[in-house]
């Protein structure tokens, strides 16, 4: 019994299965602590099919880092929805899949809703907001209508104003002069009953589903219970956005089988402008005053002009941008042309009846456009400054400014590099790439490459150069470039040429020797006079070669006979040399001290098994 249970011991200890923990997953958290966006998965059903009938449930589902993120809250309006993280529809856990995990909820859709998740992490207020996709026709979020189209308010017209693109057949976008009287008319066909028509009239598409609401004024209704509204304004912002709603819902139509909110935007005709730089953009050089031009289109009463500030990195660390300095330009040129194909008046839109495509007639819009060219000078900048500006034009109170633009002040000192693919070289030929730059308003006039104290004049756009080294060595080789400035760049780069082999040295003198025994140990030494040792291996002759790291080797053979030992040491550069032995390996069979134990216990265990075979055979 006692034989059995320490054979049951060793088979358990030969048996053991060691599991090595998880690794943690990595967290995907920004710098500030918040975590990555969700992402839209599906709305059951879809969202095409909410235009008849009220009171639609709607199952949303979304998808969000499942390590860092630790739920989600839909936020919207319409349908009870709230865009307050404390009041918004928290979202239940589904399932999770590798790095996702997913959230459902359900939405009793009773009005025009649209709807966002936010992902959170340790609190409700530190989240990220879904992503959208950009598209004019689209407002932040997804959007979902639940009313019948068939009575549904729809623009009749827009007086006093052109369309800007002939590209949209829905006419969205309109523009006008600044203090023009715009009315805007609606019509609601199949009004059996006297609806209120409002207008949602802002300066920021988002805040059209949440704007407050003016009462349109009633202009007629015929016998076919169509009714027409208007609502007349003066235009004196520099753009208007706006859609209609009625009792019944708001102004929608179906755009490639899925229903939008119809939205129009009117912007100022007068004050299209743009500016250019007039020494010097991306490349603006800290030798160079920094002039831009602004050119006007279509005014003579706006101040034309520039904000800008400048700073440099140690900003990003205090936190203190400075703040933005306003200078207006001076008038330097002035010029009429007449504009006939930039913008056109809607006449009439028909629809062929077999067809169902859309036909506009238009005409052509002709003015006479004034031109005018303004010029602000914003000095000189230190090199390694960040200037942010933007051009404005302003009329009676408002500001129309252009995007923010940015430029990094350069160096006027030019810049160049010169590199080899590697620093080791076992030919005397290497070929160098070369990179040259310098700033906006300069040209590169001199290159040259100087290599083993010899100046070598190159063409300025060279881009490569091929020398072949004379001696040995480390060699530094230069690049020096100029430009027009008059300023200079010189760039280095190191190369090691090495064309001699290693040395090696075979301490152990067993060539041509017998070892009786099947151990085999060798001592080397080796060498190289320029480059470093890249690898040293020894191939034993039996099928068995091995990378050496230092100078004592050794191997056991496992049968006696003749063996090749090949010896090979490898410098970086791909010089080697190669030494071979020849042995003769003479195993001698006789049982060694360290075999006795082992024999003894078979012994043993044998006579055991004799002794438990007996004892049961006379039971028997």
């Amino acid at each position: 019994m006692k034989i059995r249970f320490e054979l049951a011991i060793l088979v358990i200890l030969v048996t053991s299965i060691f599991l090595s923990a998880p690794t943690p997953a990595e967290l995907n958290l920004t710098a500030d602590g918040e975590p990555p966006a969700p992402e839209f998965v599906s709305m059951t059903p879809d969202k095409s099919l909410y235009i008849n009938g009220t009171s639609n449930n709607v199952t949303v589902e979304y998808r969000a880092d499942r390590f860092d993120v630790e739920g989600l809250i839909l936020l919207g309006t319409g349908s009870n929805l709230s865009l307050s993280y404390d009041d918004g529809l928290m979202m239940n856990l589904s399932r999770t899949y590798k790095q996702w995990a997913y959230y459902t909820t359900n939405i009793t859709v009773s009005e025009n809703t649209r709807f966002y998740a936010w992902a959170w992490h340790t609190s409700h207020d530190n989240g990220t907001e879904e992503v959208y996709q950009e598209d004019f026709f689209e407002l932040k979020g997804h959007h979902v209508f639940s009313n019948n189209s068939e009575y549904l308010p729809y623009k009749e017209s827009i007086s006093n104003t052109t369309i800007s693109s002939t590209d949209w057949l829905s006419n969205s976008d309109y523009v006008a002069l600044t203090n023009a009287s715009i009315t805007i008319k609606y019509t609601i066909e199949n009004d059996a009953e006297d609806n209120t028509l409002k207008i949602a009239l802002v300066s920021n598409l988002d805040e059209v589903l949440d704007a407050e609401l003016e009462d349109m004024v009633l202009e007629n209704k015929d016998e076919f219970n169509t009714t027409t509204y208007n609502y007349t304004l003066t235009f004196e912002q520099p753009e208007l956005y706006f859609s209609v709603k009625s009792a019944v819902g708001w102004d929608i139509s179906r755009i490639n089988e899925e229903w939008r909110l119809d939205f129009y935007r009117i912007t100022a005709k007068g004050i299209s402008f743009n500016s250019t730089t007039a020494s010097h953009f991306e490349n603006q050089t800290n030798i160079a005053t920094m002039t831009l031009n602004v050119t006007l289109y279509n005014s003579s009463d706006y101040t034309v002009g520039l904000f800008y500030r400048n700073y440099n990195d140690s900003v990003e660390t205090n936190d203190s941008y400075p703040v933005w300095e306003k200078i207006n330009g001076t008038l330097i040129d002035e010029y009429s042309y007449e504009e006939i194909t930039d913008y056109l008046v809607n006449v009439n839109v028909t629809i062929n009846e077999s067809t169902g495509e859309w036909a506009i007639e238009q005409q052509p819009f002709n003015a006479t456009t004034i031109v005018k060219v303004y010029s602000a000078e914003i000095g000189l900048f230190e090199n390694d400054t960040t200037v942010e500006y933007y051009s404005f034009a302003e009329y009676g109170g408002y500001f129309y400014n252009e995007s923010k633009r940015t430029v990094e002040i350069q160096s006027s000192i030019p810049y160049a590099m010169i590199s080899a693919s590697e620093y080791y070289y076992r030919e005397t030929e290497v070929t160098f790439s070369l990179t040259t730059e310098t700033s906006t308003g300069s040209e590169i006039v001199e290159l040259s490459i100087k290599a083993e104290n010899v100046t070598y004049d190159l063409d300025v756009d060279e881009d490569s150069y091929d020398y072949s080294f004379t001696a040995e060595g480390i060699h530094t080789v230069y690049l020096n470039v100029t430009n027009s400035l008059n300023y200079s760049y010189i760039a280095e780069t190191e190369v090691l040429v090495d064309h001699t082999t290693p040395t090696l040295n075979i301490v152990s003198q067993i060539n041509g020797t017998t070892i009786d025994s099947s151990y085999v140990m060798l001592e080397l030494s080796y060498s190289d006079s320029l480059a470093d040792i890249e690898e040293v291996t020894v191939d034993w002759g039996d099928g068995t070669a091995i990378y050496v790291e230092g100078t004592i080797v050794d191997h056991e053979y496992g049968a006696s006979g003749n063996y090749t030992i090949t010896i090979t040491v490898k410098d970086k550069s791909g010089n080697e040399v190669t030494e071979v032995l020849i042995v003769t390996i003479n195993i001698v069979e006789e049982q060694t001290k360290d075999d006795a134990p082992i024999m003894g216990i078979v012994t043993i265990l044998g006579i055991m098994s004799s002794i438990v075979y007996t004892r049961q055979k006379r039971r028997n």
